[in-house]
């Protein structure tokens, strides 16, 4: 294996942020009493969120929006089919229970923040250029996945003659109007108008302090992963070899 990439690898695996993580794991296991306040991992969220979605509208009013639109575009359609795919290989490949297949397709084709940001750092450890405005993508796949996992779960479990509409329309209200799509989209237009001025204004807030929250947001998730260890005993081998698998055939 090429020597710069493990050198990038071993940096990013002693990065704060991943300690940090792997700290909140040995405090669970070994049952310590460390627990964050629901408060203080809403306000993490929150600042996490707003921060990805400003800077990635300072960058959109950078480059304009006629070197976005494409890739948005594609970025929506695959963000969609993502679950189409998933869901037959869960339900008939790893047996899962229709509801249950298509929450994780949803998943898999929805984002995560935290995935989001770790790749993003890999790539500035790799010196990898990618595209500046690609967090407005974090936003426009947030919710079209979510929608075809429900329309999927309710046709699956729907009785003759039982309309959907009405769950149809929840679903569609939380995932285009939940916290974290209105953060992400509200964040990411109020970074496109104010532009490079608003981005040197609130530089202090939003970059500098935005690695030290994530390593504080790791620890919490890190604790939560511990936390459920025990389900990997519970869904077996499979769900394993598909977190492994799916995301780097996706990612290709």
């Amino acid at each position: 294996m090429n020597s710069d990439l493990m050198q990038a690898m071993q940096a990013n695996l002693l990065s704060p942020s991943v300690l940090f993580f792997m700290l909140g794991v040995v405090a669970t296991l070994s049952k310590s009493d460390l627990r964050f306040p629901e408060p203080l991992y809403l306000g993490l969220t929150i600042y996490l969120l707003t921060a990805i979605g400003f800077k990635g509208g300072v960058a959109i009013a950078r480059v304009g929006i006629e070197a976005v639109w494409l890739p948005a575009v594609a970025a929506i359609v695959l963000g969609s089919l993502i679950p189409l795919w998933s869901y037959p290989v869960l339900r008939f490949l790893g047996r899962l229970s229709p509801i249950d297949a298509a929450a994780v397709a949803a998943h898999y084709g929805s984002v995560s923040a935290v995935t989001f940001i770790a790749a993003t750092n890999f790539l500035k450890s790799l010196d990898q250029p990618y595209e500046e405005f690609a967090p407005a993508f974090l936003a426009l796949m947030e919710s079209p996945a979510i929608i075809v996992g429900v329309v999927l779960g309710k046709l699956s479990n729907q009785k003759p003659g039982e309309s959907f509409v009405p769950t149809l329309k929840v679903a569609l209200h939380e995932a285009c109007l939940g916290r974290s799509v209105i953060l992400l989209v509200g964040a990411m237009l109020i970074g496109f108008l104010s532009g490079a001025r608003g981005y040197e204004e609130t530089a202090g807030f939003f970059v500098a302090p935005f690695q030290g929250v994530l390593a504080l947001f790791l620890l919490e998730m890190g604790m939560v992963a511990a936390r459920r260890f025990g389900d990997l005993r519970k869904v077996g081998l499979f769900l394993v070899a598909f977190g492994v698998v799916m995301p780097v055939l996706h990612g290709t």
